[in-house]
């Protein structure tokens, strides 16, 4: 199981490192790496409209009993887009996490969430 926190600017070198990941470069409309710079203009831009953009970090929590106070690891993360009446989504899971099942959870809390922009 997973949760959606929102991203902070504390995330950007995890995001980074992301989507400079090959297997996910391959996925991307833009099929090249980013620099740091474009990186964080594009950061910049998405924590200047929130109304806009909203990026997710996915975490899981290792004791999935929740009994035990734990660290959050982080498997991905989601990012709606509004545009007039639409949200776009989009999201990736870590490639080391791959098999988890994180992909379907992250889509399904983004389409709770897009539902309530």
């Amino acid at each position: 199981m997973i949760t959606l926190r929102k991203a902070t600017h504390d995330d950007e070198a995890l995001l980074l490192r992301w989507r400079n990941h090959p297997q996910i470069v391959k996925a991307c409309g833009i099929q090249k790496p980013v620099t740091e710079v474009e990186h964080s203009k594009w950061i910049d831009k998405v924590f200047d409209h929130p109304g806009t953009w909203q990026i997710y970090i996915a975490e899981r929590f290792l004791d999935q009993s929740y009994k035990l106070p734990c660290k959050p690891e982080p498997v991905g993360m989601g990012r709606l887009e509004k545009q007039g009446e639409v949200a776009i989504l989009s999201y990736l899971v870590d490639p080391d996490q791959q098999t988890g099942g994180y992909g379907a959870q992250i889509l399904q809390e983004l389409t709770t969430k897009a539902l309530l922009l």
